[in-house]
């Protein structure tokens, strides 16, 4: 599971960094705005299931029937914006020390906490009617320090070698995307 993980993290990650390329050929452009905002969908909800599926991972290899029944009903399939405070909320029903942990480790991180959140708050106001006002180059800021977070979780739940640090960004992002010949 762990490969998926990644490949669908660095999948996307190359995805927003080809909508970078051609937002800065083409700033005039009407659409540029709406692959902005579609690139703050994306990413926001990419971050949303993978957590998701994190803490159903951790509950089916720790948990009860009961217990992954009613993740699956109450986590899984529910909408929920992946905020840190709701990752927090998640884990303090599991143990108060995880979320304390978790928190602890989110204070240690440069930013990380508010990049995910402004994420989320960028798509709020999106869904909700607002122009997009960031770059292309925040959104991405943002993405990888929401993949910070989900390392976070991760490793508070025990749930080691699902994403491994050297296997995201393993290259020159550039160099990546013409590998993939998709420059």
């Amino acid at each position: 599971m762990n490969g998926d993980y990644e490949s669908r993290i660095n999948d996307l990650l190359f995805e927003l960094i080809k909508i970078r390329k051609w937002i800065n050929k083409n700033q005039q452009d009407t659409f540029t705005k709406y692959l902005t905002s579609y690139a703050v969908i994306k990413a926001c909800a990419r971050i949303e299931v993978l957590i998701k599926e994190i803490i159903y991972e951790f509950l089916t290899k720790n948990g009860s029937a009961y217990a992954q029944n009613f993740v699956n009903h109450h986590v899984i399939d529910s909408p929920d914006n992946p905020s840190t405070h709701r990752i927090a909320r998640f884990l303090d029903a599991f143990s108060g020390e995880m979320k304390k942990q978790f928190e602890e480790k989110l204070k240690k991180s440069d930013n990380i906490k508010s990049d995910l959140n402004s994420l989320v708050n960028l798509r709020n106001a999106f869904a909700h009617g607002r122009d997009m006002t960031s770059s292309i180059d925040t959104i991405i800021k943002y993405y990888l320090s929401a993949v910070e977070v989900i390392i976070l979780l991760q490793e508070v739940l025990g749930v080691h070698g699902v994403i491994n640090r050297k296997n995201i960004l393993s290259k020159d992002l550039n160099t990546e995307l013409e590998e993939r010949n998709e420059v």
